[in-house]
Protein backbone atom coordinates (compact mmCIF):
# COMPACT_ATOMS: atom_id res chain seq x y z
CA UNK A 1 0.00 0.00 0.00
CA UNK A 2 2.93 2.80 0.65
CA UNK A 3 4.19 2.53 -2.83
CA UNK A 4 0.75 3.92 -4.13
CA UNK A 5 0.80 6.75 -1.73
CA UNK A 6 4.46 6.91 -2.51
CA UNK A 7 3.29 7.34 -6.44
CA UNK A 8 0.42 9.28 -5.69
CA UNK A 9 2.79 12.10 -3.66
CA UNK A 10 5.08 11.74 -6.77
CA UNK A 11 2.09 12.75 -9.11
CA UNK A 12 1.25 15.11 -6.85
CA UNK A 13 4.39 17.38 -6.76
CA UNK A 14 5.29 16.51 -10.47
CA UNK A 15 1.76 17.03 -11.67
CA UNK A 16 1.94 14.59 -14.76
CA UNK A 17 3.06 10.63 -14.86
CA UNK A 18 6.89 9.70 -15.07
CA UNK A 19 7.76 9.09 -18.58
CA UNK A 20 9.08 5.68 -18.71
CA UNK A 21 11.21 4.64 -21.58
CA UNK A 22 9.90 1.09 -22.14
CA UNK A 23 6.64 2.53 -22.07
CA UNK A 24 7.47 5.22 -24.73
CA UNK A 25 9.01 2.42 -27.31
CA UNK A 26 5.55 0.05 -26.94
CA UNK A 27 3.65 3.44 -27.43
CA UNK A 28 5.20 4.42 -30.82
CA UNK A 29 5.40 0.53 -31.48
CA UNK A 30 1.41 0.55 -31.11
CA UNK A 31 1.30 3.38 -32.89
CA UNK A 32 3.14 2.20 -36.27
CA UNK A 33 1.14 -0.83 -35.96
CA UNK A 34 -1.98 1.10 -35.84
CA UNK A 35 -0.48 3.12 -39.15
CA UNK A 36 -0.01 -0.07 -41.63
CA UNK A 37 -3.68 -1.35 -40.70
CA UNK A 38 -4.44 1.91 -41.90
CA UNK A 39 -2.55 1.96 -45.21
CA UNK A 40 -4.00 -2.25 -45.35
CA UNK A 41 -7.08 -1.07 -45.62
CA UNK A 42 -6.97 1.74 -47.70
CA UNK A 43 -5.39 -0.40 -50.01
CA UNK A 44 -8.46 -2.67 -49.91
CA UNK A 45 -11.22 0.10 -50.39
CA UNK A 46 -11.86 2.38 -53.45
CA UNK A 47 -11.64 5.85 -52.69
CA UNK A 48 -15.04 7.57 -51.50
CA UNK A 49 -16.14 10.64 -53.44
CA UNK A 50 -19.16 12.37 -53.78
Amino acid sequence: MNWVLEGRERLRMNEKFTDSPVMNKTLEEYKKMGQKKKRKIQLWLPPFNN
